[in-house]
């Protein structure tokens, strides 16, 4: 008995001799050269509640910081940059709503122990005395993957003293997870950047980045340039080659996006919990689009069977042009939902044109006659709810 007490004495001694030499995260992003090292105060209640941390970004960048969570949405963020006092650093506490740019926060009680402006890095050690009661993007100090955010400008100088100085869109940025039960410490110490390696720390895989390009890149050349064109190759080509093509092209990117879409979600990046408008439209474009599928090959084997249109051809003819319009529409809102403001504008005015050349192309086959000869090749309903199609007795009118 007398050994066992003996042995748990150790062991509590052990922890209490880790804890106070300073148990720390640290995370470091070496392209950037922003740095962060944080402990957890354990105080006499037995809960980490303070935060003692460094921060460190580039000076060159104009500014640079870290936030709580996942997206900058309800983030609490630690800013830094030059102050108008040489040699000194300002700490601006920020909060978001949505993608905007970030607001003085002031409701937050936190010490700025130490900063310096100096070898072209701010850096500023800083006591945060309720950052675990912020509760928009909280802080689980028992996570061991807690996410954060970082973010440096794009080299623009920001020097000033206040809380509010403008700044602009950030150059570079990502998303971390810290181990929070590897930072409890006893020590009021703060604890220092050391090196540029990760401790207790890991970055959100670089490929995402890719897979979000990738996942844009497939829906938009499928919604913006292939399902149109399958539209105007049935029409205006007279082609049902070409538009069976076109569109079979058309699913299998739209498919293939929507399953990077689902492993991004995996990876645990900001869109995980798919409740975006974005996401939710998404879902439901793909869904219809496959179901369009359906309905053409449908209308296909109706047609050739009966030598005209009945009613699955003109859900058909319907719902082909709505998911074409639906799926743009999401697309100008996937940027949005990026904070791509300015590609978001570009996808508007390329769907605009699309959207416009597409009608265009319609209306004009609805002013020209069809051949009958082309009209018994053509044997997939056209997105065209008007008449005067591939329905043999409506040529005849």
């Amino acid at each position: 008995m007398f050994s066992h007490c003996l042995n748990l004495r150790w062991h509590v001694a052990w922890l209490l001799i880790q804890t106070s030499a300073g148990s720390f995260v640290q995370f470091y992003d070496r392209s950037s050269q922003l740095g962060f090292a944080l402990s957890t105060l354990l105080e006499n209640n037995g809960n980490p509640d303070k935060l003692l941390f460094q921060l460190r970004v580039p000076s060159d960048a104009g500014w640079g910081g870290i936030g709580t969570g996942i997206r900058m949405d309800g983030s609490l963020m630690f800013i830094l940059y030059a102050s108008t006092n040489p040699g000194d650093v300002t700490v601006s506490v920020r909060t978001a709503n949505g993608h905007g740019t970030p607001d003085a926060f002031g409701e937050l009680g936190y010490n700025v122990v130490n900063t310096s402006n100096e070898g072209g890095t701010l850096t500023a050690d800083i006591k945060c005395l309720n950052c675990t009661k912020y509760s928009r993007n909280p802080i689980d100090t028992a996570s061991s993957a807690q996410p954060w955010i970082w973010a440096i400008g794009p080299g623009d100088p920001v020097t000033s003293n206040s809380q509010d100085a403008d700044i602009n869109k950030h150059s570079h940025y990502g998303v971390f997870f810290t181990d929070m039960t590897k930072s409890v410490t006893t020590g009021s110490n703060i604890p220092l950047i050391s090196g540029t390696s990760n401790i207790h720390a890991r970055a959100q895989p670089g490929y995402t980045h890719d897979l979000v390009v990738l996942h844009a890149v497939l829906l938009g050349l499928a919604f913006v340039i292939a399902f149109p064109l399958g539209t105007l190759a049935l029409r205006v080509f007279r082609s049902f080659k070409i538009h069976w093509i076109a569109q079979i092209i058309s699913l299998a990117a739209s498919v293939i996006g929507f399953v990077v879409a689902i492993a991004l979600s995996i990876l645990g990046i900001e869109w995980e919990h798919f409740s975006a408008a974005h996401q939710i439209i998404g879902i439901l474009v793909v869904a219809l689009a496959l179901g369009q599928g359906l309905l053409g090959y449908w209308h296909h084997m109706q047609y050739k069977k009966l030598g005209k249109r009945t009613f699955v051809s003109y859900v058909h003819i319907v719902l082909g042009r709505g998911v074409i319009w639906v799926g743009m529409v999401n697309l100008v809102l996937g940027f949005l939902l990026d904070d791509s403001t300015g590609l978001a504008a570009g996808a508007g005015v390329v769907s605009a044109v699309a959207v416009a050349v597409m009608e265009g192309g319609l209306f004009w086959t609805r002013r020209r006659p069809l051949p009958k000869s082309a009209a018994s090749s053509t044997t997939s309903v056209p997105l065209n709810a008007y008449g005067g199609g591939d329905d043999p007795a409506s040529n005849q009118k």
